[in-house]
């Protein structure tokens, strides 16, 4: 791995560079008015699901770097003659190879160096994940899949991330019970499957089911009969918060028997259910 600069001495560095490639010349009153802005040299400025992308106005802009919240210069280019696009990648999701980039969430600075000038555009790369539905999965193939819940989640933020992980606290089968990895790189989910499914870009949402079937009543319960069972589900995502809902279903419909176990499914599990405060891993 490259070694990370502060942005004082990745800046000091460009600025000396520049200097010995100029000389001595100074700059006169003219030039003193006419000095580059950051909208003078970017034409445009888009922040995707994957990439910081510039398109630059200014033929004299020689270094582009991407400073990090904390400061660091997370990335840096010299621009060579002739180019107008930059890009920062901040995010690489290709699940289930483990090659990923996820940016720290927090406010970054484009700094451009034009005409040995530093130019500068803060810009905000913070997710806001929240759950909007939990329900019953319906539409499976056999009756088992009526033991696993869909949770559907909204970005409101201002970058992408995405959910690999689902975990259950005192679930009615406590085989679901576990706690959330930390290799957010390895997805642990029956649905999606894709990075790019996996992955919430900012207005966007996103439903995803675990591998664990919580809705699965022991052989010992009450079959459908309008019993509830209390319980609470945490979703982990990339950019290390969790999503944390308590959980109130009540089991009613058709029982049917499934896994070795001999666990009960209800075809009609409906559920109240309230989130709370984001965790942190």
């Amino acid at each position: 791995m490259p070694r990370r600069l502060s942005r004082r001495a990745f800046l000091s560095a460009l600025a000396a560079g520049s200097a010995v490639g100029a000389g001595c010349s100074t700059r006169g009153a003219v030039d003193a008015v006419a000095s580059p802005s950051f909208d003078s040299a970017v034409e445009s400025m888009t922040v995707g699901t994957y990439d910081i992308v510039l398109e630059l106005a200014d033929e004299n802009v020689t270094h582009a770097s991407l400073i990090a919240p904390d400061g660091t210069a997370a990335q840096s280019k010299q621009i060579e003659p002739g180019v107008r696009t930059v890009k920062f990648p901040i995010l690489r999701f290709d699940p289930p190879w483990g090659d990923v980039k996820h940016y720290t969430p927090g406010t970054h600075e484009v700094v451009l160096v034009v005409d040995e000038t530093e130019v500068t555009r803060s810009v905000s790369l913070v997710p806001e994940l929240r759950i909007t539905d939990i329900s019953q999965y319906r539409d499976g193939e056999t009756v088992s899949d009526l033991s696993k819940l869909v949770f559907t989640i909204e970005n409101t933020g201002t970058a992408a991330t995405w959910i690999y992980d689902i975990a259950f606290e005192g679930a009615p089968n406590f085989a679901a019970d576990g706690t959330i990895s930390d290799q957010s790189a390895y997805p642990d989910l029956e649905f999606p499957m894709t990075g790019d499914e996996l992955t919430i870009a900012p207005g966007a949402s996103q439903q995803y089911i675990a591998h664990s079937w919580p809705l699965a009543l022991p052989e010992t319960a009450p079959r459908c009969e309008g019993t509830e069972y209390p319980f609470t589900a945490r979703l982990g995502a990339a950019d290390g918060s969790i999503l944390t809902a308590d959980l109130s279903p009540q089991f009613n419909g058709n029982p049917s028997t499934v896994g070795f176990a001999d666990d009960t499914v209800c075809s009609n599990v409906s559920l109240s259910w309230e989130s709370r405060d984001e965790e942190e891993r």
